[in-house]
């Protein structure tokens, strides 16, 4: 997405297939930009009092920014979440 976004008291669960897990790292997968959330351009992403389970993806588990997107992240977990690039989060440049 490109704009504003507030994430607020969520829950997202992704697969917990240890076979997706392993192509991560073989590059099997198709591009994957952040399991849950992908910003692109100018965007705004605001975290708060959320969790983030078995994301999994090549550019960010569950968060991943490109361009000059902002993240604000407070009060939130990140379980078990994985990529090639990024771990969690992954973002292509920093501002």
């Amino acid at each position: 997405f490109s704009g504003e976004l507030h994430i607020l008291n969520s829950n997202f669960t992704g697969s917990t297939q240890s076979a997706l897990f392993a192509n991560i790292y073989q590059r099997d997968l198709l591009e994957i930009n952040g399991a849950f959330v992908a910003a692109y351009g100018t965007s705004s992403v605001t975290v708060i009092g959320s969790i983030f389970e078995n994301g999994r993806g090549t550019h960010g588990g569950c968060i991943a920014l490109f361009g000059s997107s902002e993240l604000s992240i407070s009060a939130s977990e990140f379980i078990r979440c994985a990529a090639m690039l990024g771990g969690a989060i992954y973002s292509s440049a920093f501002g």
